[in-house]
């Protein structure tokens, strides 16, 4: 499948069935995900399997999106059986965790957020706050 046949579709929320079997678990990062919603907008599709629409990637911001109060999401439907998106959802969580930061880089964009006037303490504070003024 080419990024060309990808098609961001808005669902409601209620349509979109969460994989029970979902091995990634959330909880503290749910609140950050809401904050980061309210400051930047929607920026992630959810992941849904054709024909099911099981989530395949994005609970955190499926829940996140019940949390803000919202009642529909984009998504995108992905042509895979069962077993591929199992495979997927591992993947996908799993891939993230092999890369590491660049600590110098990081450290220039904190301090420039930090001199912008953005909270760095917390992923929740970076993304719902900053002093204007």
């Amino acid at each position: 499948m080419t990024s060309k046949e990808l098609q961001v579709v808005t669902r409601e929320i209620s349509q979109l069935k969460p994989w029970r079997g979902n091995p990634r678990k959330h909880s503290d990062d749910v609140d950050a995900l809401v904050r980061s919603i309210e400051r930047f907008g929607w920026t992630n599709p959810i992941l849904i399997q054709r024909g099911t629409l099981r989530v395949i990637a994005g609970h955190g911001r499926l829940q996140a999106a019940k949390d803000a109060g919202l009642t529909s999401v984009p998504t995108i439907e992905l042509d895979l059986d069962d077993q591929d998106a199992d495979a997927y959802t591992v993947a996908d969580n799993r891939l993230g965790e092999l890369s590491e930061w660049d600590t110098d880089a990081l450290t220039n964009i904190l301090d420039s957020l930090t001199d912008a006037g953005y909270d760095i303490s917390s992923p929740v504070s970076i993304a719902g706050s900053r002093s204007y003024g």
